[in-house]
């Protein structure tokens, strides 16, 4: 099982595309309130609203679907 955290960004999209099309994975996809994950193309991927600042939303998922492996791409770009 998979976690990617802040998968709404550039990098997030390609990384759903290529774990979607070319593993059997499960994967979980966090991304923020207002960011857009067009799921179409993968529509097996989980899709999760998280902030991550808040230490009480990431332990509830973590615990909620315990994955495997974490893949972090949440950053602030300015």
């Amino acid at each position: 099982k998979y976690l990617v955290v802040g998968a709404a960004g550039f990098v997030g999209r390609h990384l759903l595309r290529y774990l979607h099309h070319e593993t059997s994975y499960k994967v979980t996809a966090t991304k923020l309130g207002f960011e857009t994950i067009d799921t179409s193309e993968f529509p097996e991927v989980e899709v999760v609203d998280l902030d991550i600042t808040r230490p009480e939303e990431l332990r509830e998922l973590l615990t909620a679907i315990q994955p495997d492996v974490i893949l972090h791409l949440a950053a602030q770009s300015s």
